[in-house]
């Protein structure tokens, strides 16, 4: 039902106009991921002599981690369809009759997926200076300052995860 509704849709909408979208999914992967690994070594040369081995592999962990989904979506989506250019003529009725293609359904899986990895590198990239926080000595005061910029961080993931447990993503 729901793969009816989504074809139905996309039959409607110009061809260029959806590989605008099919690119700006590329595009998106790659600045947020090349945004948190940029984060994340940030936090690697501030810790690289001063704190403890266990964090360095959690930055070096998470480093790997998004370097290795951003790459592996942007592979699911350049190699979803064969001919890649199914991924946006596919909707089109007549192409559809006079071309063959094979299509993961993909849109169904990795869009969830992706989302849910993005948020959990976030949450994650958040942990580590909370971690680091916690063992350093300073005033109280600042301490819970700090906390609450952190807080602040939080506050952006919070509508992700909203977004991405109610379905919305598919309307």
């Amino acid at each position: 039902m729901l793969h009816w509704y989504v074809q139905r849709y996309y039959q409607w909408l110009p061809a260029d106009i959806i590989q605008n979208g099919w690119l700006a999914e590329i595009f998106y992967l790659w600045t947020t991921g090349c945004t948190k690994i940029a984060v994340l070594l940030f936090y690697r040369r501030l810790i690289r002599t001063t704190i403890s081995r266990g964090l360095r592999w959690a930055i070096w962990l998470a480093l790997s981690f998004t370097a290795c989904y951003t790459i592996g979506f942007t592979v699911i989506l350049l190699v979803g369809c064969n001919p890649v250019e199914a991924r946006w003529m596919k909707f089109d009725p007549t192409w559809r009759a006079t071309h063959k293609f094979k299509c993961l359904n993909s849109p169904f899986v990795t869009i969830p997926l992706s989302g849910a990895l993005s948020v959990f590198s976030d949450v994650y990239a958040l942990a580590i200076p909370a971690i680091l926080l916690s063992g350093l000595q300073m005033a109280r005061r600042q301490k819970i300052g700090l906390y609450i910029v952190f807080a602040l961080g939080v506050r952006y993931i919070s509508p992700l995860l909203t977004h991405f447990t109610t379905n919305s993503f598919l309307v």
